[in-house]
């Protein structure tokens, strides 16, 4: 039987549309390139960190998770707007199985 293979996906939500993207993907191409991640597919989305998370795109994102896969943000604030809700998406459903690779700090990033 042929093994799944895995996905890496880069998480990237801006709150404005004046806000740009391309240094989190940067970040995120960084990271998965040192932790030997492969090919990132990018889901971008424009929503207020106030927009709860179960109503935005990442929900949709966790849902297709499976085992093996890693989901990349560039920061944590980009994922939720308070650790609270970091912890609830990161214990949520098919997120348990999938990996989150230790992110560095933005000064770590070069």
């Amino acid at each position: 039987m042929p093994r799944k293979r895995s996905h890496t996906i880069g998480y990237l939500r801006v709150s404005t549309s004046h806000q740009d993207t391309t240094n989190n993907q940067a970040d995120i191409l960084v990271l998965a390139h040192q932790h030997a991640l492969g090919q990132v597919r990018f889901i971008e989305e424009k929503a207020s960190g106030k927009t709860p998370w179960r109503t935005r795109q990442i929900a949709d994102v966790l849902h297709t998770l499976t085992k093996g896969d890693a989901l990349i943000v560039s920061e944590l604030s980009r994922l939720g707007r308070s650790m609270l809700e970091c912890m609830e998406i990161r214990l949520s459903g098919n997120f348990r199985s999938a990996q989150l690779p230790d992110f560095p700090s933005k000064q770590g990033v070069s």
